[in-house]
């Protein structure tokens, strides 16, 4: 059976998960991926189902963390910060058959389940780092919708929405309405921690 074939079938087959045939597949996978590879699927494996804008967001805001600094792994784009990798990395993964497309936005097929399964228990140092923060923003932003998370990355990252087709919507957004779920208080890029725990906090 070609590669591509038997990767279908896997997903769509929950009795096959923990398979040797799995493992076998999954560990050969595993060494071909990207740090945005592992990054996409540590957020869809906290997340559940995500759609493809909260996914971007979510990405910023964790790479922001991990870099301790306005992070280059986004660029400015026509709905704010954009990564180019994150995309081609959950368009990958959907034709490989880890990621499913649903109404509701991505969620991990069996096959992908079993794939960030295998890639946290052989996790390194850096690679436990990054789950941690991914856990701590994925989990803070849980009860913020959509849009106060796509509203949270233009007041904190202004930088990124000059090319934005809805930056004076969302911008009228924050200013007659807030950010749900955020206090309001300055920010500083230089104390994402700090941000992260207060977020947590309320």
């Amino acid at each position: 059976m070609p590669p591509v074939d038997r990767e279908e079938k896997l997903s769509n087959d929950e009795s096959l998960e923990q398979s040797e045939m799995v493992k076998e597949l999954v560990r050969s996978k595993i060494e071909g991926f990207s740090k945005t590879d592992r990054l996409v699927l540590l957020i869809l494996s906290i997340s559940n189902k995500i759609k493809i804008t909260r996914l971007q967001k979510i990405g910023l805001l964790i790479n922001a963390v991990i870099q301790g600094r306005v992070p280059t792994s986004h660029n400015a784009y026509y709905f704010g910060a954009f990564s180019e990798d994150i995309d081609d990395s959950v368009t990958k993964f959907s034709d490989s058959s880890i990621v499913n497309a649903t109404s509701d936005g991505f969620v991990l097929s069996p096959y992908g389940k079993s794939i960030i399964n295998q890639m946290k228990e052989s996790s390194n140092e850096e690679d436990r780092k990054v789950l941690e923060v991914t856990e701590t923003i994925v989990k803070a932003l849980s009860k913020m919708n959509d849009n106060d998370v796509l509203a949270l990355t233009y007041y904190l990252f202004p930088e990124f929405t000059d090319d934005s087709l809805i930056k004076k919507e969302v911008e009228r957004r924050i200013q007659q309405h807030g950010i749900r779920g955020v206090k309001a208080y300055k920010f500083k890029k230089e104390h994402l921690d700090e941000f992260i725990n207060r977020i947590e906090k309320n």
